[in-house]
């Protein structure tokens, strides 16, 4: 019967679904308006070893080639397939303090 509390992990760990031309359409123009995008980030804790404030930058871009159509038209057919997204690189900057 635990094995029943495993079901909500391993459906995280199933394949894409895929997407109707729509709904791949929708999801691919937010992936692509995100990309090269900055986002920051902010923590401050209390633990057992005192405060912690933690800040970062990161960025991070899709690889691929092509005019922006070109990659749409790509990231929709992917998405419509159920295929993964592509590999992204990115950097992030960030700072702990204790």
């Amino acid at each position: 019967m635990r094995w029943l509390l495993l079901l909500p992990l391993l459906s995280a760990c199933a394949q894409p679904v895929p997407l109707t031309p729509a709904e791949a359409e929708a999801a691919c123009r937010a992936e692509l308006a995100r990309d090269g995008q900055v986002s920051t980030s902010i923590g401050i804790g209390i633990g057992s070893g005192g405060p912690r404030v933690r800040g970062g930058l990161s960025t991070s871009t899709t690889l691929g080639t092509g005019t922006p159509e070109q990659r749409l038209a790509a990231c929709i057919q992917r998405r419509i397939e159920g295929r993964g997204p592509p590999p992204r690189v990115g950097i992030a900057i960030g700072r702990s303090i204790s």
